[in-house]
């Protein structure tokens, strides 16, 4: 009778064990259901950008050959701008791979992602009814062609060799609005209250002027412009958006044109790197 008992535990034992396999080698539907949506892909494979070597601007006055400084200025800012751009690029991977999968769009990674690119592309939701706010990022989050950046920071600190560009690292006339944020003009006309911005290094204020193109309300024409001939599968050229800066300064449309007679005549755009949707 005991030995009896003790086969049928044994046998018990052994029908149990059978069905607990093969429940989990084979999961229910119910449980497969209440899974999550994964975007884990998103944030795996996207390369780390190495900032390029730290350099304090060069003395560009002391240049008695006019060659030879536009070659030396072109070289130090160059892999600065490249580096604004491959960060803007990292976030273009991370947009593209969200949006290209609509069930990704609904798990939490997803929307942790596009929060913080709504926020850091200065996106307001309430603009945007339903889900255009993606075409908006698409616009925004976009590289400026070396060309014009480089043509703008010539004009904008003659060279490298202008006061706020030496005291304050700004080579591309950025203002700001509190008080004891940078350097307050020397011309600066009654009653405004700007100051020319402060940076910490050259490299900062490259990232803040992509930044103020891809996302101020003034830049909205270079943006669609950009925008469209992406879409048309041609890459932008500095000369092409120069056109579109008629809010950067007072002299509107004709700073734009002189943007990009700067970028011709000293054969910027073969610096420009491809881009592509």
């Amino acid at each position: 009778m005991r030995a009896s008992s003790k086969s049928a535990l044994a046998l018990l034992a052994i029908v149990s064990t059978a069905i607990l396999i093969i429940l989990g080698a084979f999961p229910t539907k119910q449980t497969t259901q209440s899974e999550e949506p994964s975007i884990k892909h998103v944030l795996t494979d996207i390369k780390v950008v190495p900032p390029p070597e730290k350099r304090e601007l060069p003395d560009f006055a002391s240049y008695a050959d006019v060659k030879e400084k536009k070659s030396a200025f072109f070289n130090y800012l160059l892999p600065l701008v490249r580096f604004s751009n491959q960060l803007i690029q990292v976030d273009r991977e991370r947009f593209k791979r969200v949006q290209s999968d609509p069930i990704n769009l609904k798990s939490p990674e997803a929307k942790k992602i596009t929060r913080r690119l709504n926020s850091r592309y200065r996106i307001v939701l309430e603009r945007f009814p339903d889900s255009s706010f993606l075409d908006e990022l698409d616009k925004r989050i976009g590289q400026i062609p070396e060309s014009l950046a480089l043509a703008q920071a010539a004009k904008e600190s003659g060279w490298g060799t202008s006061r706020f560009s030496k005291q304050a690292n700004n080579l591309f006339g950025q203002w700001c609005f509190t008080e004891g944020c940078g350097i307050v003009p020397a011309r600066r006309s009654k009653g405004m209250t700007h100051e020319i911005q402060k940076f910490d290094s050259v490299g900062d204020a490259i990232e803040a002027y992509v930044h103020n193109l891809n996302t101020h309300r003034a830049y909205s024409t270079l943006r669609e412009k950009r925008y469209s001939l992406l879409k048309e599968g041609k890459s932008p050229s500095g000369s092409e958006l120069a056109i579109t800066l008629t809010e950067y300064s007072e002299r509107g449309a004709i700073y734009g044109k002189e943007v990009a007679s700067l970028i011709r005549y000293n054969k910027l755009e073969e610096f420009d790197s491809p881009q592509s949707i």
